[in-house]
């Protein structure tokens, strides 16, 4: 008898260290999403941009992230990663950073491919995929719409004719469809997916694991 009791409650304490770890990990995963930038931190002014690149055009690293608008991960890296990124080694010229977009999630974020291409085409990138990290917009549940790309324009003060147009184009289109197409290419395994002086390397969405890749890297080019 005390040996059948004491498998109960073997089986017991078990059963409440899976529901407790269960908890611990919908926790996490709440957490991870909600990390995401605020549209009123200019951690990007006064440096050099073109397109979706950021920092000197002569820096000995470039530092490329595969991303989709809809990926919660994306959008945490977006605060966790990036930002740090660019004010500790692009702001020093060290690293050059740029987005490529791997729109893989659904129609909306094509939709936000080809609206952050058309900021792009007005030199309004930067501030323009800030407002679309901070939506923070998954499921194709309408965060990316088009009337809400075209919302989102208006905030950054974009003009508006002039991007609905460039959203209607072939031209952005054929760029989202391009950069998905890259991607598969390259063997993307999902997003976001770092790459760094044209090596694609695990990171894991971890600055700390990034930031020894960027080392590494500087230290191969004698800097």
């Amino acid at each position: 008898m005390n040996g059948r009791l004491f498998k109960i409650g073997v089986g017991i304490a078990a059963a409440i260290a899976v529901i407790l770890v269960g908890a611990q990990l919908v926790s996490v995963n709440r957490m991870t999403p909600q990390a995401s930038p605020s549209v009123d931190d200019d951690y990007f002014s006064g440096l050099p941009v073109a397109g979706m690149t950021i920092g000197r055009a002569d820096a000995p690293v470039l530092v490329e992230e595969y991303m989709d608008f809809q990926c919660p991960a994306c959008q945490a890296a977006a605060d966790q990663v990036v930002k740090p990124l660019i004010r500790e080694y692009v702001a020093q010229g060290k690293v050059r950073f740029a987005y490529r977009f791997f729109p893989f999630l659904g129609p909306e974020s094509v939709a936000a491919a080809k609206a952050a291409y058309c900021a792009a085409t007005q030199d309004a990138f930067w501030p323009y995929q800030q407002v679309l990290f901070a939506q923070k917009g998954t499921g194709n549940r309408g965060a990316y719409t088009e009337a809400k790309l075209v919302e989102y324009a208006e905030q950054v003060g974009l003009d508006i004719e002039q991007f609905k147009a460039c959203y209607a184009s072939e031209d952005a289109a054929v760029y989202a469809e391009g950069s998905y197409q890259r991607a598969r290419q390259l063997g993307i395994p999902g997003t976001p997916t770092f790459f760094v002086n044209g090596r694609m390397v695990s990171v894991g969405g971890s600055y700390a694991s990034l930031e020894r890749e960027i080392e590494a890297a500087l230290g191969q080019s004698g800097q």
